[in-house]
């Protein structure tokens, strides 16, 4: 080794090892982050299926199935296009 010559540095297995680990570590908080994701738009459709709105007649209390139909279409369009516009704005395409 000549007198004004640096020594070889050497990476600790930390540092050699960080950017995997930050990748690793991204990509398990992007797959629960999408689980998370999942189970929401289960729950809201869930949600969605379990409306039964009911009106009153003289027989008394009854199904309003009309209600039913046009409310869960709506909604179920609307989810629809706030999941549509989430994996837009991932991909980062707009319309």
């Amino acid at each position: 080794m000549e007198k004004n010559e640096r020594p070889a540095t050497h990476q600790s297995a930390e540092q050699a090892t960080k950017p995997f680990t930050d990748k690793v570590k991204a990509a398990e908080k992007a797959d629960a982050q999408a689980e998370a994701n999942e189970e929401s738009i289960k729950q809201a459709k869930s949600l969605i299926a379990g409306y039964t709105p009911v009106k009153s007649t003289p027989r008394g209390q009854v199904l309003d199935y009309a209600d039913q139909t046009r409310m869960q279409t709506e909604w179920t369009k609307a989810l629809n296009q706030a999941i549509e516009k989430k994996r837009n704005c991932k991909t980062g395409r707009r319309r």
